[in-house]
């Protein structure tokens, strides 16, 4: 149980409603904590999703295990597998300038999953429901951030003071921005940043295929991005045929994509899939966003701390960014909780720089990491494309090493970073 901070309105204020401030919210207020929760949006009702392929959301998320323990813990996973989820255990990727490839598979890794593929409207939808049954926790929906000051009370202790838009303020002990990648949080408290615009696009659709995905995820590397085909859930009529689609291309490249009617789509989909699951058969409408890497200087200042996107945003090739945000609000929870049983208030700064610690140099090294993949896959040069095929040749031999790539890939290396504090 924490400990209560006296004449303020909330211990913690969590600015952002999505995966990972719902996340963080959640673990805070089911330990006892008073904790409010900012989202700029307004409420919208919930709709059933139409029927077929239209149904399922474009935006989806390669869930780790360590991400799946944490939601366990947070008593949200029976929501998630209750609507709709995609296990994986096996993925396949490969170079597409040359013959190599690597194959995994969770029985590699002694696990029965490599990961699980969830709609993020199944993801958040779940959290939100959660959160509902907590009287402890305030939720102002519709709610933008104007301000942000820090205060002294009488007896010396800092707070933050947050001013909204609509002229309410609320103080708090601790404010943690979990608002993305154009935080205002961030912005408001000054946070410094590196970035660096990938010179990309990600485009995303739900396609039917020819041939059953098998659970397995699907990567073909090109020297102008990443093509990922991801397996989704069956819906009650069809067989295992579905796949979420993740484009990441060169600017020029993706202006061509979205210029394609349908079918053309598909069929440019089936030929850079060099057609692994068969023709493409039907194809959702696409959308498209720009990709960026970013980081923050620091994750933490005095009363206040920023998460996921935040803090940092990385490319897509890995599909690590919602496992990251999640790993934060894991690791922020155990520290502030933890603080709270010492009799600390939340927004010390030694204590958030304990979360800064634990989580900013794994951050950065799959940060690098992805940096690294996208730059060695991205030239088509005969030397590099000859050097890559003989590496990945290497390492498909290599079962030790596979096993502890396999580790990192679902969370296996940051474990003690997940709710097992909780």
């Amino acid at each position: 149980m924490a400990t209560q901070v006296a004449g303020l309105d909330y211990e913690v204020l969590v600015v952002g409603a999505g995966v990972t401030g719902a996340g963080l919210a959640l673990a805070l207020v089911k330990a006892g904590m008073r904790v409010a929760l900012l989202e700029a949006r307004p409420a919208q009702p919930l709709r059933p999703p139409p029927p077929g392929l239209a149904g399922y959301d474009l935006r989806v998320t390669a869930l780790n295990v360590a991400s799946r323990q944490f939601l366990e813990h947070l008593g949200v996973w029976d929501s998630v597998t209750g609507q709709r989820v995609a296990a994986f255990d096996h993925m396949k990727v490969w170079d597409g300038e040359g013959l190599a490839g690597i194959h995994f598979h969770a029985s590699e890794a002694g696990q029965e999953h490599l990961g699980y593929i969830v709609e993020n409207r199944v993801l958040s939808s779940s959290l939100h429901r959660r959160l509902e049954a907590f009287a402890k926790l305030d939720w102002f929906q519709g709610a933008r951030c104007h301000s942000l000051v820090r205060c002294l009370d009488s007896a010396g202790q800092a707070y933050c003071l947050v001013s909204l838009e609509d002229g309410r303020q609320l103080s708090a002990a601790l404010v943690v921005g979990a608002d993305g990648a154009n935080s205002m949080v961030r912005h408001l408290a000054g946070f410094g940043t590196r970035q660096r615009d990938y010179g990309q696009q990600a485009i995303v659709a739900n396609v039917r295929v020819a041939e059953t995905h098998g659970n397995t995820a699907w990567q073909r590397f090109m020297s102008t991005g990443p093509l990922a085909l991801l397996p989704l859930p069956p819906l009650p009529e069809a067989d295992s045929s579905l796949c979420a689609v993740v484009w990441s291309a060169d600017r020029w490249r993706a202006d061509q994509l979205l210029e394609m009617d349908d079918r053309r789509f598909s069929s440019e989909l089936g030929r850079c899939s060099e057609y692994c699951l068969g023709e493409v058969l039907e194809t959702s409408p696409r959308r498209a966003f720009a990709l960026q890497r970013q980081h923050v200087l620091r994750y933490a200042q005095p009363g206040v701390a920023l998460i996921g996107d935040a803090a940092h945003v990385i490319h897509p090739l890995a599909g690590q960014g919602v496992n990251l945000g999640l790993q934060d609000a894991a690791v922020l929870a155990t520290e502030v909780l933890a603080a709270g049983a010492a009799g600390r208030p939340p927004g010390e700064l030694r204590i958030l720089r304990r979360y800064q610690r634990r989580r900013q140099s794994h951050n950065l090294l799959m940060m690098a990491t992805t940096d690294l993949l996208k730059r060695w896959f991205g030239s088509s040069m005969p030397l590099l494309c000859w050097l890559r095929n003989r590496g990945m040749d290497a390492f498909d031999l290599s079962p030790r090493v596979k096993r502890q790539l396999i580790q990192v890939a679902i969370g296996g290396d940051s474990r003690p970073d997940s709710a097992q504090g909780l």
